[in-house]
């Protein structure tokens, strides 16, 4: 969501969250949780160890707060836009005042998908 609606495209996740930070791209809120998973996300990929040496897993509440995340960021980037253009279009044909219309969300490219091999594939264990 940071590429395709924000545009910002870096080396690193921290990069884009950092950018995205500086143009005040998404609401302090959401970049404050943005980060937060960030982490959490690092700790999954580069597990570390409390002071026994003993692995700190990532736990549900963690893994439920990044899927929150990203559901917040969905309803920011996506679901807010086009409810506000909504509103404001009709305010618009209501009142015939000329009101500037907020931008709609980009629309990400529509990816193929290989229904026969989703039919053929094995079932997961």
């Amino acid at each position: 969501m940071i590429r395709t609606q924000l545009g910002i495209e870096r080396p690193t996740l921290a990069r884009e969250i950092e950018e995205a930070r500086t143009t005040e791209a998404l609401p302090l809120k959401v970049l404050r949780q943005l980060d937060a998973t960030r982490h959490i996300g690092n700790n999954a990929a580069h597990p570390n160890t409390d002071q026994a040496g003993v692995i700190l897993e990532v736990s549900y509440d963690e893994a439920v707060w990044t899927l929150d995340v990203v559901v917040l960021m969905f309803d920011e980037l996506y679901v807010q836009p086009v409810q506000e253009h909504a509103r404001t279009k009709a305010l618009i044909e209501k009142t015939g005042k000329e009101i500037p219309l907020p931008n709609l969300p980009k629309q990400a490219p529509a990816t193929p998908v290989d229904l026969d091999a989703i039919d053929s594939a094995e079932p997961a264990d």
